[in-house]
Order: C-alpha cells, then structure tokens, then sequence
C-alpha cells in the first residue's frame, strides 16, 4: 500500500475479508483524514459539522453525547490488565518507545479527571 492513501474494500474484496464499508463511512473517514485541519470535517462547525455528516444519520446526537447508546462491538476481556488480544500485531509487536509528554499537557489531564468518569465502566 502506498504511504499516504487511504485503501477501501471494493464490493469484490468484501467477501474475501468480511469487511463492508458504505460509500457514506468512505466519505466519513476520508474528510476526517484530511491533512489540512482548516479543509477537514469539524473544523468549521465543530462537533455538531461531525454529527451532520450522512453517515451518522441515524445515529441521535443527544443519546451519543448523553452516553445512552450501546456499542454495536463489546471486546470479550479478560481479567489480565495487560491483555492485548484485541489489538492488531502491527502494534503489538513494535519496539517500546518511551513518549514524553509535556508537563503542561499532563497538568490538563490531571486537572481534568472527572471528565474521563465512567469511561471505563460497561454499560
């Protein structure tokens, strides 16, 4: 794959590997990736830009933001704090690299915990 495209499942590959993607979510996700943040989705109305998009049509935008709605995929878990079996070998297996991050950046994450409540909750 070229660096730098975005690759999509054709209606051939679909039944190859199981993976169906509406025109809308191609749409979605490619203005979501623009590389230009003044050109990408949600830079010039926000989240309420995001939320207008065809794709997420039928999703209600007060239940999301309310968190009423249900995932349409529950990982199976498991009790081990360290499992990874629901990520991809591409990133299970790269090199460890120690990330810095900023004192100021860690400040606002620390200041703002309450807004990550429930996160990590099943509902």
């Amino acid at each position: 794959m070229e660096k730098g495209k975005i690759w999509f499942p054709t209606p051939e590959s679909e039944e190859i590997n199981g993976v169906k993607m509406s025109p809308d979510c191609q749409d979605f996700i490619k203005k979501l990736l623009v590389k230009d943040p003044s050109k990408r989705l949600g830079h010039v109305g926000g989240v309420k830009e995001v939320l207008a998009h065809p794709w997420l049509k039928s999703i209600n935008p007060q239940d999301l933001l309310a968190r009423k709605l249900k995932a349409p995929v529950l990982p199976e878990l498991s009790e081990d704090k360290l499992d990874i079996n629901c990520f991809d070998e591409e990133f299970t297996q790269q090199e460890l690299r120690e990330t810095e991050v900023p004192i100021d950046w860690q400040k606002k994450v620390d200041d703002n915990q309450e807004l990550y409540e429930g996160f990590d909750k099943k509902q």
